[in-house]
């Protein structure tokens, strides 16, 4: 006999008093993991129970942590079964597109790393464009370090109060 505080829509048993809906699960449409997964997006608003024979039926309780619409919180589960099933269904899919390109991505860099090794004339030739530059001879002034005695006179000189 179903209590004035109980309802039952759809896979979804609502408990008014006890703040919680029971929502049972067909293991062999969703796979524990896509239970797992859907579950998880709930932890943050909801305590999360998941009971039952995974080669039979499976319950997960969600009791909310405030107030809130039990039935909507039911339905929101059942719409993330629905996206992690689809994702899992994806994921499948187009795993040969993923290992082509991430095969792609490596065997790019490793082709790039042993083409582009500097040598050591490559090296000297750099050296070369920088020869005779220091701070003194740097028109920018970019290359000046800073001491503290030029600290100093930098902040005096830009310190409006003064």
């Amino acid at each position: 006999m179903t209590d004035e505080n109980e309802s039952k829509i759809n896979n979804m048993d609502i408990n008014e008093k006890g703040n919680f809906v029971l929502v049972s699960i067909n293991p062999k449409i969703y796979p524990l993991e896509i239970i797992y997964s859907a579950a998880y997006t709930f932890i943050d608003r909801a305590y999360v129970i998941i009971d039952g024979d995974p080669s039979e039926e499976l319950f997960v309780e969600l009791k909310l942590k405030e107030k809130g619409d039990l039935e909507t919180l039911g339905r929101e589960f059942n719409n993330e079964l629905v996206n992690y099933a689809v994702y899992a269904v994806q994921s499948v899919r187009t795993q040969n597109v993923r290992d082509a390109l991430v095969e792609k991505v490596f065997s790019s860099n490793t082709e790039d790393a042993t083409t582009t090794q500097a040598t050591e004339t490559d090296v000297e030739d750099e050296d070369d464009e920088f020869k005779g530059m220091d701070y003194e001879n740097d028109p920018a002034g970019i290359t000046k370090p800073w001491t503290s005695k030029e600290k100093e006179k930098d902040v005096c000189e830009c310190d409006p109060t003064k």
